[in-house]
């Protein structure tokens, strides 16, 4: 049976998605093949940080929670900082609530590691 955090972390990471494609403030569109080249974290100089999010880190942590590959997860502290940094100034409310669903997802993961150490 499958751990019940994370079935939240999955399906908290798909919700995460729907409101990003939603919301009119974030770019969700797909990123090209030079985007993909990035060097610097977050992909910050080849693409917005919510197109890294969207099909860099969701996509991969949802294949990770799959095959369960767990030590994707264990260095999640201060993961949400960068978009509390990023957007943290932004005024339409949208950009409050994903820096909240970031911060829920990062204390879920951490809920998660400290459950099974």
């Amino acid at each position: 049976m499958p751990n019940s955090i994370e079935q939240q972390i999955t399906q908290h990471l798909k919700n995460t998605r729907e409101f990003l494609e939603n919301s009119q403030q974030f770019n969700s569109q797909a990123i090209s093949a030079e985007q993909r080249k990035y060097q610097e974290p977050f992909g910050i100089d080849k693409m917005d940080p919510e197109q890294w999010f969207l099909h860099i880190y969701l996509d991969y942590a949802l294949i990770c929670l799959q095959q369960k590959n767990m030590e994707f997860f264990k260095n999640i502290d201060g993961f949400s900082y960068f978009f509390e940094y990023t957007w943290g100034q932004q005024e339409h409310e949208d950009f409050a609530t994903a820096i909240s669903l970031i911060r829920e997802y990062e204390n879920l993961v951490k809920a998660f590691n400290s459950q099974n150490n």
